[in-house]
């Protein structure tokens, strides 16, 4: 509980610190890929956190490419 709270912590530390020069900025692709990356950063120390098991990427591509990869086998043989 006390490293949720930690990393909570430190995401706010950054936003008050980061946020006010890239609003000066007025660019709003800058504010968007700097929530974006924000928030996909704390999401993944959460999950890393919590021990929720995520499965590896490389089992997705397994399971995507697989069909494809017998398709073609079976077009070559």
């Amino acid at each position: 509980m006390l490293k949720i709270i930690i990393i909570l912590f430190v995401a706010a530390m950054i936003i008050f610190i980061e946020y006010p020069t890239i609003k000066q900025k007025n660019i709003k692709s800058d504010k968007v890929s700097f929530f974006m990356f924000l928030i996909i950063g704390i999401g993944i120390n959460l999950i890393a956190n919590i021990n929720i098991k995520v499965p590896s990427l490389i089992k997705w591509l397994k399971i995507v490419y697989q069909p494809i990869s017998q398709l073609v086998a079976s077009w070559l043989s």
